[in-house]
């Protein structure tokens, strides 16, 4: 919601989704998205297919993800990068070069396992991207 100010100091909230003043913006805007598309100016949205198991459990029988304790190098960084995007990469990679230490915290279970969490009291934990701004309700 956008707060607007009136001249008489009167605050209005207002959605430019859904109030009935920009009914006829937003039908301008999809006929134009929907024009640019017919022409092949841009692109439809491509979304990717989920990893399956069957791939996961390849990863591991190749060698390219292994065992916590592995002492190859490559294969851990491997494995670490593989469980942040799997954990905290819940719309894609965006954001995830801008991670910190400060942004994850470390939690246990009442059986004393510890395991990483988002830290969404963090500034920059969440994605925040044009189309998701990280608000709170999406997790």
């Amino acid at each position: 919601m956008i707060a607007f100010v009136a001249r008489h100091h009167t605050t209005r909230l207002f959605s430019i989704i859904s109030d009935a003043v920009f009914t006829g913006a937003i039908k301008v805007l999809d006929a134009f998205v929907k024009d640019l598309k017919r022409t092949g100016k841009v692109a439809g949205i491509v979304h990717k297919k989920a990893v399956s198991k069957d791939q996961i459990q390849r990863l591991f029988e190749s060698g390219e993800l292994g065992p916590a304790d592995s002492q190859h190098l490559a294969q851990l960084q491997r494995m670490a990068w593989f469980y942040l995007t799997l954990s905290f990469g819940r719309r894609g990679r965006e954001n995830q070069r801008q991670l910190t230490p400060g942004m994850l915290s470390l939690r246990k279970t009442p059986q004393s396992v510890e395991y990483f969490e988002l830290n969404i009291r963090q500034a920059g934990s969440l994605p925040s991207t044009k189309n998701h701004q990280g608000g709170l309700g999406d997790y």
